[in-house]
């Protein structure tokens, strides 16, 4: 049994496939994808130039409702609304009281995420 995960043209691990052969597995994948031979969490890697890399995690700090070490552009998601941001540092307003759920995704870097309460 051999195991190969799936990607796409930016690295994004997306899978496992498990078979008797490269061959079958190559039948299960979806066009513009490839594969590399072993299992690989695509939370925690990438494939960058054909070799499995370990995803940087971020600097990113939250102080109050000011976000510094952003990695720019990066994409800022406050609850389920989606800002693109591109610079390092931005300060939220927030006038609403309540708790917020925080996520900064900057591709390949892991995903930050966090909860303020205001």
């Amino acid at each position: 049994m051999i195991e190969q995960s799936d990607y796409d043209a930016e690295g994004r691990i997306h899978g496992t496939f498990f078979g008797e052969s490269a061959a079958v597995i190559a039948l299960q994948l979806l066009p513009g994808r490839s594969l590399i031979d072993g299992r690989h969490d695509g939370q925690t890697h990438y494939v960058s130039a054909g070799v499995v890399t370990a995803r940087p995690t971020q600097a990113t700090t939250l102080a109050g409702q000011t976000f510094s070490n952003l990695p720019a552009p990066c994409t800022l998601w406050i609850d389920q609304a989606r800002y693109a941001v591109d610079t390092p540092t931005v300060t939220l307003d927030l006038p609403v009281s309540g708790t917020y759920r925080l996520r900064v995704e900057a591709w390949p870097h892991q995903d930050w995420a966090e909860s303020l309460t205001v």
